[in-house]
């Protein structure tokens, strides 16, 4: 199945159709709004107390989306929300490597927004301690677990979820 999508209500459906039947999708992106792509819409950012998370959290709320910052750190949380300095941004204090807990913060982050979470941009990571050739299989799932497996899940959670909307 390949299939040339120009919008993203036409890239959700061609990758339920993948799922539901396998094959490979190509998406084009035709047109590109700027200013115009996050406005309006509730944008979820793992990581977003600092780096690239937090400078992701900033471009969105200035372009008009309401932000939920994720991190494990309160106190770092709330500072990137006074920094940002809008009515457009919360936080959510959520330990993502936690797995069984997406369901409860998944509510958490909805009741926060009022709403569903439109967007999620999974910036949340770690450094490692240790390096190579002297790395600890503690440190490697220390890494692991953030870095690589709880990306997959939340998106996976978040996903299914959308799937299962009839707005979509």
């Amino acid at each position: 199945v390949k299939q040339v999508i120009k919008s993203f209500g036409g890239a959700v459906k061609a990758f339920k159709e993948a799922l539901k039947y396998g094959g490979v999708n190509t998406i084009q992106v035709a047109t590109i709004n700027n200013g115009q792509m996050v406005s309006g819409r509730n944008v979820l950012i793992t990581g977003g107390g600092s780096g690239i998370g937090l400078e992701i959290a900033k471009k969105c709320v200035n372009e008009g989306a309401t932000v939920i910052i994720a991190g494990r750190n309160a106190d770092k949380l709330a500072d990137a929300v006074q920094v940002i300095g809008s009515d457009r941004i919360k936080y959510c204090v959520w330990d993502i490597t936690d797995v069984n807990s997406y369901s409860e913060k998944i509510a958490e982050c909805e009741s926060l927004l009022s709403g569903k979470v439109d967007m999620l941009v999974n910036c949340a990571g770690v450094q490692p301690l240790e390096f190579f050739p002297n790395v600890s299989e503690t440190e490697w799932e220390r890494i692991y677990n953030t870095n690589s497996k709880a990306t997959f899940f939340l998106s996976e959670a978040f996903c299914k979820k959308w799937m299962e909307q009839k707005d979509i």
